[in-house]
């Protein structure tokens, strides 16, 4: 039996099927993850083959003992006949064609799989490539100090700082969470911590720890640090309050109610925040002791704060630094409406603590609509603006002030809907705001186009008066039926003059 038979046999079409799914399989898991499922998959197809390989080789080597005078094929070569020699040379190149097809299709699906595998480890390209930048990054720590009552987090950070150096200042934007039992042994551990080496190199580490499934500290370099420090996130308040917590021994008083009420303790520092207490809290002073205050009912604290609690129920905070600076939070909500107030400045109309309407004709030219009283559900207004003042722009009507809008510093429209928001009227101005007038629009115009609507509307029910706009160089405004439908069935119409005179343009419907 010759050698190209043996291939033959071996790479059947059967085997380079199962090699098919079996590489299918393994691209899968390289891209998309999902271990359980294809590993087993990927078990199977290479124990079938694994098998049928050993199988057929024990035969192969069987067979090969044979006596000379067959072929590989098992059939008598003793023929002489030209038609013999003929059939038997024709067999031997369709041996060679099959072996070549699949040698070709073995190779054509290990480089089309093998390519496919290559790029999921490409940078953020598949599973493959977290798989191995986990296996870079992450490295495991020994906790050795694993009792939070002897050595709080100092113990913590002495066992990272003893597998990489840590600096001098740390940084937790997200937190320092610990779990422990009730007779300090650590359960858990989640921090993302960030700081400046004394090279000026930057570094994070993200730290986890789970007694249940750990046996170390998983401790992952991360490269996405900060740009730049934020003071409220400085992990040195936390360091201090539990250092003095621990030396003055305050959890003696609470160490008995952790046993009854649950398994272990949760330890939470979220850096300088406002937070509303249901708990005792003590206020680290400059000398290093604790005063304690009582429960700070419906009003927030803030300031760097570690807090104790079992389950849902908080116990008590450490605090420190007690209305020193705003929080992360206050410091955005500042500088949202700053970038808010740049924005609409340039011309536009907005709300302001839902009480007053501002309207920016410019960044150093405002009008304001403000309320003065209000009764069911109905509100009065008065107008402002530079140099005016008119204390009721509305002429004695209330109701819900809808809109602005000035074309210059003199003229301009305000816009007044009752509480049902079913009715509105439209006010002109061309003094700066001194005097309005109401707007009378042609509604009846628009009769003769509103015949035979399938909703049955004449002309006397569009009385909801949109805000004007400009478009085209021209003043527009749409009149419709109710607030909700003024943007989609409505009659409209156009002042060339800035609103002294309004000319019907038309009705349209978006039903």
């Amino acid at each position: 039996m010759k050698h190209k038979y043996y291939w033959l046999i071996l790479c059947n079409p059967v085997i380079i099927g199962v090699y098919y799914i079996a590489m299918a399989e393994a691209y899968r898991l390289c891209q998309y993850g999902g271990a359980g499922r294809s590993l087993p998959i990927i078990a199977v197809c290479g124990g079938i083959g694994v098998l049928w390989a050993l199988g057929w080789t024990f035969f192969w080597l069987f067979r090969k003992g044979r006596k000379e005078g067959t072929d590989g094929s098992g059939l008598s070569i003793d023929a002489e006949s030209a038609d013999c020699r003929n059939l038997f040379s024709a067999a031997r190149w369709i041996t060679r064609g099959a072996l070549f097809l699949e040698f070709t299709a073995i190779l054509g699906i290990t480089f089309f799989y093998g390519y496919k595998i290559y790029q999921s480890a490409i940078p953020y390209q598949g599973r493959l490539y977290w798989f191995l930048e986990e296996k870079r990054s992450v490295t495991e720590v020994m906790l050795r100090h694993n009792n939070f009552l002897e050595s709080g987090i100092e113990g913590i950070l002495e066992d990272l700082d003893r597998k990489d150096d840590l600096p001098e200042e740390l940084y937790a934007p997200n937190g320092f969470s610990v779990d422990f039992q009730a007779d300090g042994t650590i359960t858990s551990i989640f921090a993302f911590l960030y700081g400046e080496m004394e090279n000026g190199e930057r570094k994070a580490w993200l730290i986890e720890y789970d007694a249940e499934t750990d046996s170390a500290m998983k401790v992952r370099l991360n490269s996405h640090v900060p740009d730049e420090e934020e003071p409220q996130d400085i992990l040195t308040p936390m360091r201090e309050m539990l250092d003095a917590f621990l030396q003055e021994g305050l959890w003696e008083q609470y160490a008995d109610g952790g046993e009854e009420s649950s398994d272990f303790i949760s330890v939470r520092y979220r850096g300088y925040r406002s937070q509303t207490l249901g708990a005792p809290w003590y206020e680290l002073g400059e000398d290093g002791s604790f005063t304690q205050h009582p429960v700070n009912y419906g009003a927030p604290l803030e300031g760097f704060q570690v807090s104790f609690s079992y389950g849902d129920t908080q116990l008590f905070t450490l605090a420190s630094g007690v209305d020193t600076m705003q929080t992360k939070e206050e410091i955005a909500s500042l500088e949202a409406q700053e970038k808010f107030l740049e924005e609409i400045q340039d011309g536009g109309m907005f709300l302001l603590d839902g009480d007053e309407i501002v309207y920016y004709l410019r960044e150093d030219y405002s009008m304001k609509l403000r309320v003065v009283d209000a009764a069911l559900g109905s509100r009065f207004y008065s107008f402002e603006a530079p140099g005016v003042s008119n204390p009721d722009p509305f002429q004695g009507s209330a109701g819900v002030a809808e809109g602005i809008l000035f074309l210059d510093e003199k003229t301009g429209f305000i816009l007044l809907h009752n509480a049902s928001a079913d009715h509105s009227d439209l006010y002109y101005t061309e003094d700066g705001g001194e005097n309005f007038v109401p707007v009378s629009l042609p509604v009846e115009e628009g009769e003769k186009d509103l015949t035979g609507n399938e909703f049955g509307f004449t002309s006397n029910d569009f009385d909801y008066v949109g805000i004007p706009y400009i478009e085209d160089g021209a003043l527009y405004v749409k009149v419709g039926t109710e607030e909700a439908d003024v943007d989609n069935h409505y009659l409209f119409f156009r002042s060339q003059d800035g609103g002294k005179s309004w000319n019907y343009q038309g009705y349209a419907c978006f039903y």
